[in-house]
């Protein structure tokens, strides 16, 4: 996975690029765009920026069980929150942006082969309309959404009435993901935007810092974060429906209770080693008891 230093910019389109604004419905698009096989997905807030490549699982595209033996990216989308969506494509490569109603860029497909490109310019232009209306369209699981972004922000309120938190320092997060490369833990991370949420298991491989930007990699996925933007982090204890033990989780939340970042281990066995690069975190990280 090859590390890029820009964070949060929107769109650039090359010259020569066949660029359109697309069209609904939202759901169809995404659809055809799944059946195009491995691509790779972006989600970003402020401060986290999360991307991985695989097969596009969304919601109600099966359960994960029949597709467990793939190289799977678990995304949550929020179609009421889409403002204008780009297409566009040129030699080698294909990227679908969506920006949300802030008119940032939140969410982003982008395929890795010249075949895929061809297939992903046919479905922009299938969704291309020349003449740009706004499209309002609205999402098939608009209760289900609503529900958890409700529950997330009670979450926060909890959070902050039984802790302050504490402020994740460059260091201290980069010697975390270090340590987990080490002890070659498998993590489950969530970025969620405003537009779509993205959750994925990974093992990584590489972790570097530069200023206020910390990232961590495999070869198929990158977690980059800007703590200039990150809002301030719990340790969060949660009970495992699988063994019934206390598994322990790195959680970031915006001021407003957004979720910024979630870290969990996904091994039983390596929970011990997990817990103990989370308490080492704490404790060296402005805040931390």
């Amino acid at each position: 996975m090859t590390y890029h230093s820009t964070f949060r910019k929107g769109a650039v389109w090359k010259t020569g690029e066949d660029r359109h604004r697309l069209s609904g419905p939202w759901e169809s698009l995404i659809t055809e765009c799944q059946m195009a096989g491995k691509l790779q997905a972006l989600v970003q807030n402020k401060a986290s920026q999360l991307t991985s490549y695989g097969y596009l699982l969304t919601n109600g595209s099966g359960p994960i069980s029949q597709l467990s033996h793939l190289q799977l990216i678990r995304l949550t989308l929020d179609y009421d929150h889409w403002d204008q969506v780009f297409g566009s494509a040129a030699s080698g490569q294909a990227r679908l942006t969506v920006f949300n109603k802030r008119r940032v860029k939140d969410f982003c497909i982008t395929d890795l082969d010249d075949e895929k490109t061809d297939k992903l310019r046919q479905i922009f232009r299938k969704f291309c309309n020349k003449k740009i209306n706004s499209y309002n369209y609205s999402s098939p699981w608009p209760k289900k959404l609503n529900k958890w972004k409700k529950e997330t922000l009670a979450r926060h309120k909890r959070l902050t009435q039984s802790s302050k938190g504490f402020v994740a320092e460059s260091d201290a997060l980069y010697n975390l993901l270090t340590g987990v490369i080490k002890k070659q833990l498998p993590l489950r991370i969530y970025v969620a935007g405003d537009t779509a949420s993205l959750e994925i298991n990974v093992n990584l491989s590489e972790a570097g810092h530069k200023n206020s930007i910390v990232w961590s990699c495999s070869d198929t996925s990158l977690i980059k974060l800007d703590l200039n933007a990150l809002g301030k982090g719990w340790i969060v204890s949660n009970n495992c429906i699988c063994c019934g033990k206390n598994v322990y989780s790195l959680e970031f939340y915006s001021s407003s209770g957004q979720v910024q970042l979630i870290i969990k281990n996904t091994e039983e066995h390596l929970e011990g080693a997990w817990q103990s690069l989370l308490a080492s975190l704490c404790t060296t990280c402005d805040g931390g008891s």
